[in-house]
């Protein structure tokens, strides 16, 4: 495979890429199968080839006879074409300015979204699991925009399909429900996954890696597995955790933290030294890879705050605070422009004026704190501003948009669930401004959210 990245055991050569490029590029417009065509098209996608206007007239005439796994094929090129066009990073508004293939590239994921509505909803077809999870992935792979009716039909058809679950099933429809672009919680194919997870007779060996996406999306969530499946887990991890990259286990150990399930032994085993030494390999091997290694370092700075916060018993060191120290300016959060502005104003009002409120803290742990709050010994706010002045007690407003909110059943995502539990640890009072209550009609004024902060503050202080 040589799409994979630096620590996955894939190799990549971008020269054979290019070659492999041109060559699919001068033979994709001859007699292909409409499977093959797909195939080839999603590959010269993901490759960083053109798609021309011929092989877009192609794909038009191929497009009624692709299955289910030939749409989650073009999803996939699809989606690596719009990473290599810089898609996150540039606005709505920038793309008068890009070339042809950016907007064919629109195109093909539109008529693609179309096809795949209409395979889910043709009543004539009888989709298989396998089919089913291919389209859901077809959609979360590149966050493809859709009505939300899409996801409640094929959430649907999972659920009467889910008796014939096989574990390659469970995979697909893992990763997609952890990329799943708004996010949802769908608790009810959650619980149908865990249950399929615990029967299966075998599940003492598989291998971690087997379990790692259902952990993610669960994490993300805030859809705590249970402590079967966590004792699994945790099992399984540390079985495996040598024979996966050092990343992969530091992730998986945030993961167990956030749900309280970190057992000791292997707490003993990820801040042993020979594992410690495994990482300072990696990062040695990673020099050419910054996003790796910046991923490596800050993951494992979350992890070791985990293990000082909530399991002190084990008496792990807290051996980051040159590294929170040096990137500082990365560890304080920033809020969503308009509500954190919003709230910012008000709260300023509620209290007395901007001397009151301090933007873009942190605490003890270089967790990240909104805007702070200090009160005296009486409860009464004190000036954050003038040197030498120490609050008796801390408050954290914190204001998540609503995009860090599963968007079926409204949960705080687990990261940011995790962040408040690690503030209140470190005996911070915390706030959480619920962006669907702020712009409800209850608070539609701001004399009505000046006066819930007070009213919040005040109880909070009591």
């Amino acid at each position: 495979n040589i799409l994979g990245g630096l620590h996955n055991g894939f190799y990549k050569n971008k020269d054979i890429e290019q070659k492999i490029s041109r060559i699919l590029e001068s033979n994709i417009l001859d007699s292909y199968k409409p499977g093959d065509f797909a195939e080839h098209l999603s590959l010269i996608m993901s490759l960083g080839g053109n798609v021309s206007e011929e092989m877009k007239d192609k794909f038009v005439s191929c497009l009624p006879q692709f299955n289910a796994y030939h749409l989650m094929s073009l999803s996939r090129g699809i989606r690596d074409k719009m990473w290599e066009q810089n898609r996150g990073r540039q606005g709505i508004k920038h793309r008068a300015h890009q070339d042809t293939n950016y907007h064919l590239v629109d195109e093909i994921s539109v008529a693609v979204s179309k096809a795949s509505f209409n395979l889910l909803t043709d009543e004539r077809r009888k989709l298989s699991l396998l089919e089913l999870s291919f389209l859901l992935r077809n959609l979360t792979e590149r966050s493809a925009s859709c009505d939300e009716s899409y996801y409640f039909v094929i959430k649907k058809r999972l659920l009467e399909e889910m008796p014939k679950m096989q574990m390659l099933h469970s995979q697909h429809i893992s990763k997609s429900l952890r990329i799943m672009s708004p996010f949802m919680e769908f608790p009810e194919l959650t619980d149908c996954l865990l249950q399929f997870y615990q029967g299966v007779s075998d599940i003492q060996d598989v291998h971690v890696r087997g379990f790692l996406r259902f952990m993610n999306f669960c994490y993300k969530s805030n859809h705590r597995p249970g402590n079967n499946f966590l004792d699994i887990f945790a099992k399984a991890l540390f079985r495996d955790m040598e024979k996966v990259p050092g990343l992969c286990v530091v992730e998986a150990g945030i993961l167990l933290a956030a749900f309280n399930h970190f057992p000791e032994f292997l707490a003993q085993d990820i801040f042993s030294s020979s594992f410690m030494s495994k990482l300072d390999l990696e990062l040695k091997q990673a020099t050419g890879n910054r996003n790796y290694t910046h991923q490596l370092r800050y993951k494992l700075m979350v992890l070791n705050r985990c293990l000082v916060l909530q399991f002190p018993e084990y008496g792990v060191p807290w051996f980051h605070e040159a590294y929170c120290k040096e990137n500082l300016q990365f560890l304080r959060s920033t809020t969503n422009s308009q509500l954190g502005a919003e709230v910012y104003e008000e709260l300023c009002n509620a209290l007395g004026g901007w001397r009151y409120v301090k933007s873009k803290s942190v605490s003890r742990y270089y967790n990240p704190v909104h805007y702070e709050i200090g009160l005296d010994e009486s409860g009464s706010p004190v000036d954050l501003y003038t040197d030498g002045v120490v609050p008796d007690r801390r408050i954290a407003v914190q204001v998540y948009a609503d995009i860090g909110y599963t968007q079926d059943t409204k949960r705080l995502q687990g990261d940011l669930v995790q962040n408040n539990l690690h503030l209140s640890l470190q005996g911070w009072q915390v706030l959480t401004i619920n962006p669907f209550s702020w712009k409800s009609m209850y608070l539609s004024d701001s004399q009505a959210r000046k006066q819930y902060l007070q009213e919040t503050v005040q109880a909070m202080s009591a």
